[in-house]
């Protein structure tokens, strides 16, 4: 029996009972829709989780001292870091140096204040790195510039002291000299960007000057008048509520900081590059008490929500195609169980039980590129409705989702990837085949005589 035979017979009987077919392609089609805009969907947040860790906060790798993730104290550097930053740069890896450090945040306007996480930048190497510049992370304002503001101090002389030489007598012009001679420098004024709720608590506005007190690296109380010019929207739970965002000038003056000293070195790889190839480029240049690690290791509870979420799916699509997988074993076997007659002329007239064998799973392919072909018309239009306008969850989580102290948008959008329709197909093509199995092999050994006289 050859192949075009085989194919003319499973097409006339895959509609031999049209209705038993449009019932078993219908359960596929919703099968293969469902799995595709639940994996799109679930490959969009796994990816936004992963863009937000990666291009907001942490980068692809970070350096640190040993000891620093477990203590975070302001004495655990990377010292001499600008022979690392060099040696990387010259890879085509952009480096960026961050400080960290603790401090009292107070606004002279509403009278509120707020311990801070203090986290400084440098301007020009960061922006390479990470996306927290851009305008659609700030609720507020802009991010910092670099720009300073001078404001000129206050002269007690004549305005303060006018009418009380002369009520107390006493000429004050030579202390007038010299207070005037000491306040001739103006205040030094550095951006500041808020984190959304530190902003709340301190109900502070773009604008507003906030006092930041520290404790310096030698011991010495730093502190600095900062000009507020940029609120931050919702990067993470921690964030929002503790992280403040200066430049490196600042910081330095608040905590005696010294030069060519960091906490931090955050990498961007401009392609993919493994942990290994990194630590390669870096022989010889890290001391012992420096340590290398990927987004994972530094954020190894958001990798697990990662791993988590694409195990969930895992589970999901085969707990869908089980179901599918019962249907179609449910109408294959009725399939077989009606043509018991014709299966067994066929054995008798010396078709072999491979032909028969293929004749089944020929019929059952038939049935899923059917399904698969609504399925995709079906699927594609609707999961390309999910990448522009998307599922909006806000009525559900209005800040959106936090995960570890990282925030999820709460439009979830799916992805356009060829493999999110591959892969279901693909499983929905095997899943359907050994469901057919079953019912080929019964086929395969009927006994011709007493499948020609059973009733």
């Amino acid at each position: 029996m050859t192949f075009g035979i085989l194919l003319r017979m499973g097409w006339r009987n895959v509609w031999r009972n049209s209705r038993r077919t449009t019932i078993t392609v219908s359960a596929l089609v919703l099968a293969q829709v469902l799995m595709v805009l639940f994996t799109g969907l679930m490959w969009g947040m796994t990816r936004q989780l992963e863009h937000t860790v990666t291009h907001l906060t942490v980068g692809d790798f970070q350096i640190h001292h040993e000891d620093y993730l477990a203590e975070l104290s302001l004495y655990d550097t990377i010292d001499s870091y600008q022979e690392i930053h060099d040696r990387l740069a010259t890879a085509g890896i952009h480096v960026a140096p961050r400080w960290y450090g603790y401090g009292l945040v107070a606004n002279d306007r509403t009278k509120k204040s707020a311990g801070v996480h203090v986290q400084a930048v440098d301007l020009e190497q960061e922006q390479l790195v990470t996306d927290l510049h851009l305008p659609k992370y700030l609720e507020q304002g802009h991010y910092l510039s670099g720009a300073v503001k001078t404001i000129p101090r206050e002269k007690p002389g004549r305005r303060r002291l006018e009418g009380l030489d002369a009520a107390l007598g006493i000429d004050f012009a030579a202390d007038e000299m010299e207070l005037e001679a000491e306040e001739e420098e103006s205040l030094v004024v550095e951006e500041i960007v808020l984190g959304k709720k530190v902003a709340r608590i301190l109900r502070a506005e773009i604008g507003d000057q906030l006092v930041l007190v520290t404790t310096g690296r030698d011991g010495s109380i730093g502190n600095e008048l900062l000009r507020v010019v940029g609120i931050l929207d919702n990067i993470g739970e921690s964030f929002d509520r503790t992280r403040v965002v200066v430049g490196k000038r600042a910081f330095t003056r608040l905590f005696s900081f010294p030069e060519n000293v960091t906490h931090e070195l955050a990498l961007r790889t401009s392609q993919l590059t493994t942990k290994q190839e990194v630590q390669t480029l870096l022989k010889g240049s890290l001391s012992p008490s420096i340590e290398l690690r990927s987004w994972r290791e530094v954020m190894p509870l958001i990798a697990d929500v990662v791993t988590m979420m694409n195990v969930s799916t895992m589970i999901l699509t085969f707990i869908i195609y089980m179901a599918a997988a019962l249907v179609v074993l449910n109408a294959v076997l009725m399939m077989v169980f009606e043509r018991l007659r014709e299966f067994g002329v066929m054995k008798a007239i010396g078709t072999k039980p491979l032909q028969l064998v293929g004749l089944i799973l020929l019929e059952t392919i038939m049935l899923t590129l059917i399904a698969s072909g609504f399925g995709w018309s079906l699927a594609y239009p609707l999961n390309l409705w999910l990448v522009h306008r998307g599922l909006d969850m806000g009525p559900f989580a209005p800040n959106g989702f936090d995960f570890s102290g990282t925030t999820i948008d709460p439009l979830m959008r799916s992805v356009s990837d060829l493999e999110i329709f591959l892969q279901p197909t693909l499983l929905l093509f095997l899943i359907t085949i050994c469901s057919a199995l079953y019912p080929a092999w019964k086929a395969a050994r009927i006994i011709p005589v007493k499948a020609i006289y059973s009733r």
